[in-house]
């Protein structure tokens, strides 16, 4: 008996955590879609301090990936212009 109480409050608990997993991955799907903070809170029915706190997550993940993105061109430009010839590069090769 003891058992079964355990794995159903197991069970129960795992299930809300899915369940605000997957209302998390709804707001910030809103979110990035432009939909008003109020109107996402009011749908998922997630507070309006959870909502903001996914926005803010979201948002530094965009500037994060951004800056990345920025440096990985910055560094490619960079390498073509300082890049060795094709003669200069077979030599540092052979070396």
């Amino acid at each position: 008996m003891d058992r079964s109480i355990a794995q159903s409050a197991i069970l129960r608990e795992v299930w809300e955590q899915g369940w605000q997993n997957g209302l998390t991955q709804v707001a910030l799907n809103m979110l990035q879609a432009k939909i008003d903070p109020v109107q996402v809170a009011t749908l998922t029915g997630l507070s309006a301090d959870r909502v903001n706190s996914i926005y803010l997550e979201a948002t530094n993940l965009e500037n994060s990936s951004q800056l990345v993105r920025d440096w990985q061109n910055l560094s490619e430009s960079s390498l073509a212009e300082v890049w060795l010839d094709e003669e200069e590069d077979k030599a540092w090769q052979d070396l």
